[in-house]
């Protein structure tokens, strides 16, 4: 996979693998529910760099034949606009975070014959899901996903992260974040507890689990080091 070449505002990476489960038809224009809003998102074949917007965010699209593929998904957050990737794999029907809101993937598929000419891949996005409303982060703010993949800020500074059981009402994740002096950061955090990632401050300020489709991630807000 080669890199985006982004718009001048999106400069960020997602990555993540889906699959067609269970295989359904071929289309280009996904049935949307009444009332919501839905974007196909074509694979234009290499060198990857033409990408469709979804809301402020940049996507690029590789589904390879088998059905497994890539988003690429890309903008800068940070007071300093920072360069943010994330590294994911899902499935159809996983929840995971955009800019700004929760989308599901109601489908994605590899190139197929539909009777009279062979379509490219393609993946279908739920934006706004509802299931995902009360989740969704804010549109300045960034994410580590659990276990499923990993995150970067400003180049290769990564972070990982993983959910961790509690007693009911007490969510706390652990988090492996490196720091900008080429430290690592190894902690358990709550809501409202800050790490060092890359040169930045980044403050948990919402832990979402892994549940009901979702696929589980920290969103974290950056600003500053002293």
């Amino acid at each position: 996979m080669q890199p985006l070449h982004g718009h001048a505002l999106a400069f960020a990476l997602f990555i993540g693998s889906c699959k067609e489960s269970p295989p359904r038809p071929i289309l280009r224009d996904h049935p949307c529910p009444p009332g919501a809003s839905c974007q196909s998102l074509a694979d234009r074949g290499p060198p990857y760099h033409v990408d469709d917007d979804v809301e402020g965010a940049s996507v690029a699209l590789d589904i390879l034949w088998d059905g497994h593929g890539a988003f690429e998904v890309s903008w800068r957050a940070g007071p300093d606009a920072l360069p943010f990737r994330a590294t994911l794999f899902v499935q159809s029907g996983a929840l995971f975070p955009l800019r700004g809101q929760v989308v599901e993937l109601m489908d994605c598929h590899g190139p197929a014959y539909n009777g009279w000419f062979t379509e490219g891949p393609l993946a279908n996005l739920l934006l706004h899901s509802p299931k995902g409303a009360a989740v969704a982060p804010a549109s300045e703010n960034v994410f580590v996903p659990f276990d499923a993949g990993w995150a970067s800020l400003d180049g290769d500074r990564i972070a990982m992260a993983g959910s961790v059981e509690t007693s009911p009402g007490d969510v706390v994740a652990r988090v492996w974040a490196h720091a900008g002096d080429g430290t690592a950061q190894k902690r358990y955090v709550r809501v409202g507890d800050p790490f060092l990632w890359s040169n930045s401050l980044a403050t948990v300020v919402r832990i979402v689990p892994a549940t009901d489709g979702r696929i589980g991630w920290i969103e974290v807000k950056l600003s500053r080091r002293n």
